[in-house]
């Protein structure tokens, strides 16, 4: 945390010695990041709205062929998903999915980062879903988040937990409607996601406990018996 706070003041002291002739986006967004940090250490609401601050005021900054403002744009999606976490309020979850629609309308098909924009679209649906009950926002979620798998590599660290956003979109949906096919469809994922042996080992263990309890709602006891070995 020291080291945080003594980057900030730096971070501050780079965007005001920025040349006036240059984009401050970088220094503004870099600024955002930082006070998000400090967020993140302390959950103090002064330093998330300065984050989101700086993020608005980054994004704004950067010209509408600016190779970065997907980034900006996403990160503060990012940043009102944190604040609808702590507020509960709809409004802050609706402009963490327009930035992130932002986000994604700024990266070209060949972006790097737009499978990670396509998730965290898709998670906006899914916590919007589950606010609302509406079934178009449970919809758009699955859609966000099937285009996501297609955006990356087979190999890609995230693939596990992008496979299980896409696991719960499934099983969502079939408590919803009762649909047995959407509870094949979640298994698959959450199975997929348990086999990503570049992903994170908690996020595969976390699928594959999803996936016994798909199983077991299927009464298919031995498949969730080889899951478990």
């Amino acid at each position: 945390m020291a080291d945080l706070d003594q980057a900030i003041p730096y971070l501050q002291q780079a965007l005001g010695a920025a040349p006036a002739d240059h984009s401050d986006a970088k220094y503004l967004n870099n600024l955002g990041m930082g006070y998000r940090g400090r967020f993140q250490r302390t959950g103090q609401k002064a330093a998330l709205d300065q984050a989101i601050q700086y993020l608005h005021q980054a994004f704004k900054a950067a010209p509408a062929d600016h190779p970065d403002r997907a980034r900006y744009l996403n990160s503060l999606g990012i940043e009102y998903g944190d604040q609808f976490q702590r507020t509960g309020q709809m409004a802050d979850l609706e402009q963490a999915i327009q930035h992130y629609h932002k986000a994604l309308g700024a990266a070209p098909a060949e972006h790097p980062k737009r499978a990670k924009y396509l998730n965290n679209l898709g998670t906006g649906y899914q916590g919007q879903f589950r606010r609302t009950g509406q079934m178009a926002d449970l919809e758009q979620a699955i859609h966000y988040l099937q285009q996501a798998l297609g955006a990356k590599p087979a190999d890609h660290p995230d693939c596990a937990r992008h496979l299980s956003n896409l696991g719960t979109g499934f099983q969502d949906r079939f408590r919803r409607t009762g649909a047995v096919a959407d509870l094949i469809s979640s298994t698959e994922s959450f199975n997929q996601a348990l086999s990503c042996s570049f992903s994170a080992p908690l996020v595969r263990i976390m699928a594959g406990m999803s996936a016994v309890n798909n199983l077991w709602r299927e009464e298919k006891w031995n498949d969730a018996a080889h899951t478990l070995e």
